[in-house]
């Protein structure tokens, strides 16, 4: 998905349901696949990619932040 699409989407707030977006604490979590997530947070005037890799490292990023 282009990063363009994904703005779309987001804003809109329609993403793709293989996506499977939720929110996980203070961010957007959107699992990729089975082994990868990407957490976005919402700031004013954007969106700040925060964090991409696997759901173990993801786990641990959530208990730093």
């Amino acid at each position: 998905m282009a990063v363009e699409t994904f703005i779309d989407c987001y804003l809109t707030r329609q993403f793709p349901k293989g996506l499977r977006a939720h929110k996980c604490g203070p961010f957007l979590s959107l699992s990729v696949s089975m082994n990868y997530r990407i957490f976005i947070l919402p700031i004013v005037g954007g969106i700040k990619f925060v964090f991409i890799g696997d759901h173990e490292d993801a786990d641990r990023y959530l208990k730093r932040n």
